[in-house]
């Protein structure tokens, strides 16, 4: 066998298994549900959904302002559990048993604090 032949073959062979590559990908999806006291009022999902809204990883956040909780559809091999909850703390509000960050509470307004 000629090395062009040989060469062709293996090309043929990378060529097959680079279409296959993508189909191998595994989806990381979760859901976590995360408490988020201060989230009292419209206004205050409306900052808590534009938080969100910026992150990559995120594919969806429904808001319970009646039981202060909101569900985050997530890619985890994007972020984790921590980063989530990063994201409130970082905007002021509490997330489940993480503290908001003082300064960035004192810029919500008065009924998201």
């Amino acid at each position: 066998m000629s090395s062009f032949t040989r060469c062709i073959e293996l090309f043929l062979v990378a060529a097959f298994f680079s279409v296959l590559a993508p189909g191998c990908y595994r989806q990381d999806i979760r859901t976590l549900a995360v408490s988020v006291p201060q989230m009292g009022s419209p206004e205050c999902a409306r900052i808590v959904q534009d938080v969100f809204n910026r992150v990559d990883g995120i594919k969806q956040v429904e808001i319970d302002v009646a039981n202060r909780r909101i569900s985050v559809t997530y890619d985890g091999q994007k972020m984790g559990i921590v980063n989530i909850e990063y994201h409130l703390t970082n905007a002021g509000f509490d997330a489940n048993d993480k503290p908001g960050r003082p300064e960035a509470r004192a810029k919500l307004p008065a009924e998201c604090r």
